[in-house]
C-alpha cells in the first residue's frame, strides 16, 4: 500500500506458484521488488472457491533480501550461503585459526616459499646413518647378539619371496622351540673404513628416529638402539612397538610390511650406538624365523611426531635453496650423484680427475691402445662378464681355487632314486598324517625317480613337513663327514604343489647329534615337471661352524592352509665347494667328480675312487695285464680267440693237452656248461584269504637243474601288495648242469620254506628269456 493505504498492483497481490492441491506440506515463495510509493506489505493465502476444502499455513517468513545492515547478527547459517560466493577480501585478516581448516586440505600451492622453518617439522629431514639399510650390498656388518634361547643362532641372506620389490633382507632363526619370554638380537655395526665393525656416532641430548621392516613367523620381533659412553660401554638400550606375531610379509612394496619404530632422545654421556633387531617368543614356534629390511637410523627434529619415510643411507632432505653458496665440500655429497648437466664446459682438467677413475663407457671406443696400459693395471672387475674366450688363457693358468663352481664329487648315494628310498623321516612331521612315497612317471625326470611329501586335507596355516635324505632301503639318516671351516654346497631339484615354500637345509652337528648351525636355501615355488631344467632348484652354499663333525640334507615344505599340499623333490646333491664358490655346481649322480685329468697327482688315485665297470679296454696299456690280476672261472668262451686253447680244465683239476691241428676225444671228459643267465618272470596271484599266510612266508624263486637247486632269489617282497593283488616280480638266476652223459631237464619254482601254504596258479609262473651264456645262439 502507500502512504495513504491504497493498494498498488494486479488487484493488489503479486502471486507465486500454486500449491499441489495434495494433503502434503507445499513450500512456496515470491520475490518482488515494491513499487516506488510502497510504505507497508502484508501477504495471504488464497483460494478460489469450488468445492470444500481447508488450508493449513505454517512457517510464514518476511523478509527484506537487501541491504545487509538489516540483517540480524548471527541470523544467516551456512545452507544460506552459495558454495563459493565468499571471497578472501571478504575476511578478515587473521581471523582463521587452524580449527578452522579442514584436515588434509592445503596443498604446497597455499604455502608462501620459505615460511616453514625446521622447528615446525613434525617428521625428520635428517639423512639415513645406516649405508645399505636395504641388505642388496650383502650382510656385512650384521652378526648374531644376545640370545638366553639356549639354542643355536643362524644368520643368513634373505630368501625369496622374503624381501620387498627392489630391495633384500637378513634372516636369522633358531633351531628348535625356544621357551616363552626368552629373545634372540640381530646386532647391527657400522662398517669402518679398514673393514672393521664399530659404533654409529650420536649427540649426547638429542633426538633421534629409529626404525625397521619385519616379516615375522611363528614369533614378534622389534628395533632397538644400544647406547654407549666414549668410552664404549654400556649405558641404556631404547626399544620400538612390537612389529606383530607370525605377520609373514612377502614381497610388495615395503608399506606392506610391519613396521617397528621409536622417537626418543639420546642419554646426556651418550657419544655412539649400535642397532639391534630382536626377536620374542612365545613357546608355541618351532624354527621362529624373522626376515628384516628398510633400516633407518636418524637424528630427528626437536619436534618430530612422526617417523620418516624409510630412505638409503647416505640420502639427505634439503631442498637446494636452503644451501648457502659454497658451504658444501665433498664429503658432503653422494658419490656418483653429479651428473655432467651440472659441469661447466671444459671446467674440468686432467689433475682433478683421480688415477684409474674413467670407466670405459666415458673413453671414446677403440681409442685407448696396448700402449696406454700400464701392466697389472687391469683388474678382474674391468673385465666383462663372458668377454675373455678360452684362446685368451694361458695352458695350465687357471687352478681350483679360481672356480666358481664345485669342483668336488655327488656325496649323496642313490641321488638319481632308481633305487627305493627308506621311509624314516628323521625330525618328522607338524602335523602328522603327511604321506611319504617314491613317484612313478608323471612328476619326476627321464632316467629318475623322485619322492612325494603330501598332506591328505587341509593342514593349518604354519604347519609344515619335511623328509630327511638317507640311503636306499635304509632306515635312519644319512650322515656325512663335515669338517669345521670347510665350505660345501648342497641342493635338491623341487616341485611345489600348494605349498607356500619349498626349499632345502643343510644341518651341521657333532658326532653325538648336537646342532652347530643350519643354513637354508632358497624357497621353490614352480611345479615342473618333465626334464630336470623345468624344476625350481634350492640351493646351499655355506661353511661348517666349529665345532662340526658331520652333516644331513633334508627338504622342507611350510604350509598355509591349502588342500592337499605336495612337494616333489629329485636330484638331492651335496659336495665340498671350492673356497671361492658362489653358485651350484651342475647335478651329477654320486662317483662323478668333476676334476679335470691334469689336477690328479701321479699315482693318487686308488681302486676305491674308481667306479665300477667304467674302464673300458682302451685305457689299459698293452701287454700290462697279468695272469694273477683275473678272478678265477671269470673268462668265458666267446672272449677267447678262435684257435688259440691248448688244453681244457677238467672239473677242477687235471688238464688234456689239444696239439695244433688236433683233435681230442671229449666223449669221457667231464664238460661243464653254463647254462644262463636265465630270467625268470613269476606272477602270483593270492587271494584275501592267503594274505595272512603269505604275509608271514619266507618265500623264494628258485633255479633246479638237474633234480637240485642251483640258483635262489629271496626275499619274495610279499610286503609290497595286498590280497586279491597281483605282484610281478623279475629275477635273473644263473645254474650249471653236467651235459656229459646226456640232455638234463631244468625248471622254475616259487617255494616257501614255513608250513603256510599260498595258492600258485598253473600259469602264475612263466620264464620269459633262458640263454647259454657261453653260447648265446644255443
Amino acid at each position: 500500500c502507500d502512504a495513504t493505504g491504497v493498494t498498488l498492483g494486479l488487484d493488489g497481490y503479486y502471486p507465486a506458484a500454486a500449491l499441489t492441491g495434495q494433503p502434503a506440506w507445499d513450500f512456496q515463495s515470491v520475490q518482488v521488488t515494491a513499487p516506488t510509493s510502497a510504505r507497508t506489505a502484508s501477504f495471504a493465502v488464497y483460494m478460489p472457491l469450488q468445492s470444500a476444502f481447508y488450508v493449513l499455513v505454517d512457517d510464514l517468513a518476511f523478509r527484506r533480501v537487501a541491504g545487509a545492515t538489516l540483517i540480524e547478527d548471527g541470523a544467516i547459517v551456512t545452507n544460506k550461503i552459495a558454495a563459493n560466493a565468499i571471497t578472501s577480501d571478504k575476511i578478515l585478516a587473521g581471523t582463521i585459526q587452524a580449527s578452522d581448516i579442514a584436515t588434509g586440505t592445503l596443498t604446497a600451492t597455499q604455502i608462501a616459499a620459505g615460511t616453514i622453518s625446521a622447528s615446525l617439522l613434525a617428521i625428520g629431514s635428517g639423512r639415513n646413518m645406516i649405508p645399505n639399510s636395504d641388505f642388496t650390498g650383502g650382510l656385512k656388518g650384521l652378526d648374531n647378539g644376545f640370545t638366553n634361547t639356549g639354542l643355536t643362532q643362524t644368520l643368513a641372506a634373505g630368501y625369496s619371496p622374503w624381501y620387498p620389490a627392489g630391495m633384500l633382507s637378513a634372516f636369522q632363526s633358531v633351531t628348535g622351540t625356544p621357551t616363552n619370554g626368552t629373545v634372540s638380537d640381530l646386532r647391527l655395526w657400522r662398517v669402518n673404513a679398514d673393514g672393521t665393525l664399530g659404533q654409529f656416532s650420536v649427540k649426547p641430548s638429542t633426538k633421534y628416529e629409529l626404525s625397521a621392516y619385519f616379516s615375522t613367523h611363528r614369533c614378534d620381533a622389534d628395533m632397538g638402539i644400544v647406547w654407549s659412553d666414549s668410552a664404549g660401554a654400556y649405558i641404556s638400550e631404547s626399544h620400538g612397538n612390537l612389529a606383530g606375531f607370525d605377520f609373514q610379509a612377502s614381497g610388495g612394496a615395503i608399506s606392506s610390511w610391519a613396521r617397528s619404530s621409536v622417537l626418543v632422545t639420546s642419554p646426556a654421556t651418550a657419544t655412539s650406538c649400535y642397532i639391534i633387531f630382536r626377536s620374542s617368543y612365545n613357546g608355541t614356534g618351532v624354527n621362529p624365523a624373522i626376515f628384516v629390511t628398510g633400516a633407518l637410523l636418524a637424528e630427528a627434529t626437536p619436534n618430530q611426531t612422526v617417523v620418516s619415510s624409510w630412505t638409503m643411507g647416505g640420502a639427505t632432505v634439503v631442498d637446494g635453496g636452503q644451501v648457502v653458496t659454497n658451504s658444501v665440500n665433498a664429503s658432503k655429497i653422494i658419490a656418483g650423484s653429479i651428473t655432467t648437466d651440472r659441469f661447466t664446459a671444459n671446467t674440468i682438467d686432467g689433475s682433478v680427475i683421480t688415477a684409474g677413475s674413467l670407466a670405459a663407457a666415458k673413453i671414446v671406443a677403440d681409442s685407448i691402445t696396448s700402449g696406454q696400459i700400464a701392466v697389472g693395471a687391469i683388474q678382474a672387475a674391468e673385465i666383462d662378464a663372458g668377454a675373455i674366450t678360452t684362446t685368451k688363457i694361458g695352458a695350465g693358468q687357471i687352478t681350483t681355487s679360481l672356480l666358481a663352481v664345485g669342483t668336488g664329487r655327488n656325496l649323496v648315494p642313490n641321488s638319481d632314486g632308481l633305487a627305493p628310498y627308506g621311509t624314516s623321516t628323521g625330525a618328522g612331521f607338524s602335523p602328522g598324517g603327511a604321506t611319504f612315497g617314491m613317484e612313478g612317471a608323471t612328476w619326476t625326470a627321464p632316467g629318475m625317480q623322485s619322492f612325494s611329501i603330501s598332506f591328505a586335507t587341509a593342514p593349518a596355516t604354519g604347519s609344515y613337513m619335511l623328509h630327511n635324505f638317507f640311503n636306499a632301503n635304509v632306515s635312519g639318516l644319512s650322515y656325512f663327514p663335515a669338517t669345521p671351516g670347510v665350505k660345501y654346497e648342497a641342493s635338491c631339484y623341487i616341485s611345489n604343489h600348494r605349498c607356500l615354500y619349498t626349499y632345502i637345509q643343510l644341518l651341521f652337528e657333532t658326532s653325538g647329534g648336537t646342532s652347530t648351525g643350519v643354513i637354508s636355501g632358497n624357497s621353490v615355488n614352480t611345479s615342473g615337471s618333465g626334464a630336470i631344467s623345468n624344476w625350481g632348484r634350492s640351493v646351499v652354499i655355506g661353511v661348517a661352524p666349529a665345532g662340526t663333525e658331520r652333516c644331513y640334507m633334508r627338504v622342507l615344505a611350510d604350509l598355509n592352509g591349502q588342500t592337499n599340499p605336495t612337494m616333489f623333490a629329485l636330484a638331492p646333491f651335496l659336495a665340498v665347494a671350492s673356497p671361492n664358490q658362489t653358485e651350484a655346481s651342475p647335478w651329477a649322480p654320486s662317483g662323478v667328480t668333476v676334476i679335470n685329468g691334469g689336477q690328479l697327482v701321479t699315482s693318487s688315485v686308488i681302486a676305491e675312487k674308481i667306479v665300477a665297470l667304467t674302464i673300458t679296454a682302451d685305457k689299459i696299456a698293452a701287454n700290462t695285464l697279468t695272469a694273477e690280476k683275473i678272478a678265477a672261472n671269470t673268462i668265458t668262451v666267446n672272449k677267447l680267440v678262435a684257435d688259440t686253447v691248448t688244453a681244457l680244465r677238467r672239473g677242477v683239476s687235471g688238464a688234456q693237452t689239444v696239439a695244433a691241428n688236433s683233435t681230442v676225444n671229449l666223449a669221457s671228459k667231464t664238460i661243464i656248461v653254463a647254462i644262463g643267465p636265465v630270467t625268470c618272470t613269476a606272477f602270483v596271484n593270492l587271494a584275501n584269504s592267503d594274505l595272512l599266510a603269505f604275509a608271514s612266508t619266507n618265500a623264494a624263486v628258485e633255479l633246479v637243474m638237474a633234480g637240485s637247486v642251483v640258483a635262489t632269489a629271496y626275499p619274495f617282497p610279499h610286503d609290497r601288495f595286498g590280497g586279491g593283488k597281483t605282484y610281478q616280480g623279475i629275477y635273473t638266476l644263473e645254474g650249471a648242469v653236467n651235459c656229459a652223459t646226456g640232455s638234463q631237464s631244468f625248471y622254475i619254482r616259487v617255494v616257501n620254506s614255513l608250513s603256510q601254504a599260498f595258492d600258485v596258479t598253473s600259469s602264475s609262473i612263466q620264464v620269459s628269456e633262458m640263454k647259454n651264456s657261453s653260447n648265446p645262439a644255443s
